[in-house]
C-alpha cells in the first residue's frame, strides 16, 4: 500500500476541512474539530499560503480560506509543497549499496516515471471533492 506522510495527510485534511467552511476558518478550529495538532495545522497552511492556495486573514477573526488555484495543484505538487523535498528520487540520490551492479535500474526507473505521472494526473480538487 501507498503510505502518505503525516504531513501530507494533514494539509488534505486542513483542504477538505477549508472546502466545507468557505468562509474560511482558523487554525484553532481545524486543529480542535480535526483532533490534528495545532503547529502542524499552522504549518501546513502556512506553506500553502506561501505558494497562494489559501489566503490567511490576521487579526483575532483571522483564518485561512482556500483560493481558486487550488484547482490547479496536483498531488506531487502538494507533497513537494509541504515536504520541502522532490515527490521522487532515483537511485543515485538514494545512495543505493547496490548501483554499481544493479541489473534492474531501467525497470525501477520506468516504474518511478509511471508512478509519478499517476500521481501528477490527481489533482487535489478531484481526490477531495473541493469546489470552489
Amino acid at each position: 500500500m501507498f503510505k502518505i506522510n503525516k504531513k501530507t495527510e494533514y494539509a488534505l485534511m486542513a483542504i477538505e476541512y477549508l472546502s466545507n467552511n468557505p468562509d474560511g476558518a482558523s487554525v484553532n478550529c481545524i486543529s480542535e474539530d480535526l483532533s490534528i495538532p495545532f503547529d502542524s495545522v499552522a504549518r501546513v497552511l502556512q506553506k500553502l499560503s506561501k505558494k497562494d492556495f489559501v489566503q490567511a486573514t490576521l487579526g483575532v477573526k483571522g483564518g485561512y480560506q482556500l483560493s481558486k488555484k487550488i484547482k490547479n495543484l496536483n498531488y506531487v505538487e502538494l507533497t513537494e509543497i509541504i515536504e520541502g523535498k522532490p515527490f521522487y528520487s532515483d537511485c543515485e540520490d538514494q545512495k543505493c549499496n547496490y548501483l554499481t551492479t544493479c541489473n534492474i535500474k531501467g525497470p525501477v526507473k520506468t516504474i518511478n516515471h509511471k508512478a509519478i505521472d499517476f500521481f501528477k494526473n490527481i489533482k487535489i480538487n478531484d481526490l477531495l471533492g473541493v469546489n470552489i
